[in-house]
């Protein structure tokens, strides 16, 4: 996915998926993204950041420093339980408008899929 408008609509939810999962570094969860999509999601960290400062700040994750096995210290991020409860309201949402909008523009849903 290359359009920034679009990844930045979805940056929220896709943060809270990875997050779900375990804690993670900004570094980290973009690559964790673009493997699980098989390279079609590329974050970039101009665009990571301040959406995780932003989540920090509204208590939908929390932050602490670890030092890194390269000797660099680096921010470990990780849900909290307003974030829990946030991911899985969004997480229904996020399916439903998403099966929408592929329909909206044409587009063949799996075999089986409503």
């Amino acid at each position: 996915m290359r359009d920034g408008g679009y990844l930045a609509g979805m940056l929220r939810v896709l943060i809270l998926s990875e997050l779900s999962r375990a804690e993670g570094y900004g570094y980290g969860i973009a690559r964790a993204l673009s493997e699980r999509s098989r390279g079609d999601l590329r974050v970039r960290p101009e665009s990571l950041y301040p959406v995780l400062h932003r989540m920090e700040q509204e208590g939908l994750i929390t932050a602490h420093w670890e030092q890194s096995a390269a000797g660099r210290p680096r921010k470990l991020y990780g849900l909290t339980a307003k974030g829990r409860r946030r991911w899985e309201r969004s997480r229904k949402a996020f399916i439903a408008q998403s099966r929408g909008a592929l329909k909206a523009i044409g587009a063949r849903l799996a075999p089986g899929e409503p």
